[in-house]
């Protein structure tokens, strides 16, 4: 909640400082530097806290302090590696990215962020392969209101000069955070060899370069996409793009990913045990429908209002976009507890092939259709990608790990997408006749996940709450 609060105030001062145009070039900019650290990153962050996670599983000493030393100093190697990478090739990423050569050393700048988005990634997934989930939280709420603060300074006094500088702050602030809470995880007296290292190395490389690959094609696709749109449109359809592609993530990615913090190297322990692990998919994908359907109904249901309130009036177009992406982002949810099977048994080539599909479907979408269609196409692409991509996946996790969603899970998905629908076709005949249908409907399903979680927690719901926030901060 507090990350959400920090996203939503450093969404809306950045839109009115720097209007569509300025949110279309961070946006670009935010691309290129997570393309690069995609690429020197290696996957090496994924792998890592699979072998912390299977490492401390079997409780192997040796190889868990094997694991970490490795994950952290090959890491700074390539994190190196790739800052001097994208420092070499400013002038020829902003010459076929802008036309011009104007952007050079905003993109050298961009260089350190490279290197501390790589070392950051590091150390947040030795955290996760410890299941310290405090310190994650911790570091995350801390970073959050920080990186806001700063980006709001930077950009009230440098303007769209400052856009740059403004990120590679964000990406520091997330090293000296995560650095410090990673040096209080207890280390094992046992001293790691070069040949241990090496063999550790080309296991974690391994891996790692299947997920590299499959995180490639998610930042690539996001850079071929600002591309195509600034090329055929202009940055301020960037900026559209940019601020929809943001507010349908804002929610649910936080759910997502703090689940995934604890969920992932939960199921790579019991993935050997196919009933344990079916268990735990489906108790996710329960928490994942509790929690984001009433925000999905919301944001479907006001989304001009949703896009005013987050960022300004000169974003107009951007709800026409948010609607298709907000339907989309429901088969998201859906599908995304289901993935995780397939890293977690080891499935790269699998994983890696589900993750071509969507990004292949939503980019031939976008620049098949971007010029009858516009910048709505985006949207469109973003909702018929996740729909195929969902069946693709249960039907492969079905087969391997003999999957089946529980009797809830189904019954809640249907009710769920078919309210979705309901307010989407309402949308289209007014915006008033959706906060209406929208709104009781968001209601219902409020008061419902609200008295679910509640029966969950039983009496104790707001003790529960009380001493997790005085645990959290130390009180």
């Amino acid at each position: 909640m507090i990350s959400i609060a920090a996203g939503v105030v450093r969404a809306k001062v950045l839109a009115l400082l720097l209007g569509p145009f300025g949110i279309g070039l961070m946006g670009v900019y935010n691309s290129i530097m997570n393309t690069v650290s995609t690429i020197s990153g290696m996957g090496i962050h994924t792998s890592g806290v699979r072998q912390i996670a299977d490492s401390l599983g079997i409780g192997d000493e040796k190889q868990i302090a094997c694991a970490r030393f490795t994950l952290i100093w090959i890491t700074r190697l390539l994190a190196v590696l790739g800052a001097i990478g994208l420092f070499v090739l400013r002038r020829n990423l902003s010459i076929w990215y802008f036309e011009e050569a104007g952007h050079e050393w905003s993109i050298a700048i961009l260089a350190l962020g490279v290197f501390f988005t790589v070392i950051a990634g590091s150390q947040k997934a030795v955290m996760t392969g410890f299941r310290r989930i405090g310190d994650i939280a911790r570091s995350t709420i801390i970073g959050s209101v920080a990186g806001t603060v700063l980006a709001i300074l930077i950009v009230w006094h440098l303007g769209q000069s400052g856009i740059a500088p403004l990120i590679v702050s964000v990406a520091f602030v997330s090293v000296l955070i995560s650095w410090w809470y990673v040096r209080k995880i207890p280390k094992t007296s046992y001293i790691t060899s070069i040949k241990e290292v090496y063999y550790e190395t080309k296991s974690v490389l391994g891996l790692g370069l299947v997920f590299m690959s499959t995180a490639f094609m998610q930042v690539g696709t996001a850079f071929i996409i600002r591309f195509v749109i600034t090329r055929k449109l202009g940055l301020d359809f960037t900026g559209y793009f940019q601020a929809s592609w943001s507010i349908s993530a804002l929610y649910t990615n936080l759910v997502l990913m703090a689940m995934g913090t604890d969920y992932y190297p939960r199921l790579t322990s019991i993935h050997q045990d196919r009933a344990a692990s079916n268990r735990l998919v489906n108790e996710q994908t329960e928490v994942a429908f509790l929690l984001s359907g009433p925000v999905i109904l919301a944001m479907l249901s006001f989304t001009p209002i949703v896009v005013w309130l987050l960022y300004s009036g000169s974003f107009g177009a951007t709800h026409i976009i948010l609607r298709w992406q907000v339907l989309g982002t429901l088969f998201k949810v859906a599908s995304w507890p289901m993935g995780f099977i397939l890293m977690a048994r080891g499935f790269g080539k699998t994983f890696f092939v589900t993750e071509l599909f969507w990004n292949a479907s939503f980019l031939i979408i976008v620049c098949l259709g971007i010029d009858r269609y516009n910048i709505e196409i985006t949207g469109i692409a973003f909702l018929v990608s996740y729909l195929a991509y969902f069946f693709l996946i249960y039907l492969i996790v079905s087969k391997i790990n003999h999957f089946a969603w529980t009797k809830f899970n189904k019954i809640f998905a249907v009710t769920l997408a078919g309210s979705c629908t309901v307010i989407f076709l309402s949308s289209f005949y007014a915006d008033w006749l959706s906060y209406v249908v929208g709104g009781a409907t968001t209601l219902i399903f409020s008061v419902y996940v609200i008295r679910f979680l509640h029966r969950i927690v039983e009496d104790v719901a707001v003790r529960v709450i009380i001493d997790k926030m005085k645990s959290l901060f130390g009180f």
